[in-house]
């Protein structure tokens, strides 16, 4: 004997407009939280000695910061780098942005130190 596993599906009607407007529109809404100080993190200092190479410009804690948002966004370097200035130009920052060939090489760099939590069962946040 063959069942008809299809289910019918109920359908589904917004009563209250008003909520769900609004429940859609915090669905991308975000924060980014930067401390009053990161300004002065955000160039690299320059160490005294005889390193072999172009130093870097841009300290670690920012280019972290950088991949960290192309990771969450999903971001080509070059839209990255334009979300990076749109920011700054937000909270009226006047920093230097590194140009997608900076981020493609450092982004290389990066990976052995650059990790984002795991979202498992354990992880506080729910999505």
């Amino acid at each position: 004997m063959i069942r008809d596993t299809t289910a019918i599906k109920k359908e589904y009607r917004v009563t209250n407009w008003r909520e769900y407007n609004k429940s859609l529109k915090q669905r991308v809404s975000f924060t980014i939280w930067l401390s009053e100080d990161f300004d002065k993190s955000w160039l690299a200092v320059q160490a005294e000695g005889k390193n072999k190479g172009m130093p870097f410009i841009y300290s670690d804690t920012s280019m972290n910061l950088v991949l960290t948002l192309r990771h969450l966004f999903k971001l080509a370097l070059r839209q990255l780098t334009g979300f990076v200035e749109s920011l700054f130009t937000l909270i009226e920052k006047v920093l230097p942005v590194p140009e997608f060939s900076r981020l493609s090489k450092r982004a290389g760099q990066s990976l052995s130190y650059f990790h984002l939590p795991s979202l498992g069962q354990d992880y506080p946040y729910s999505y």
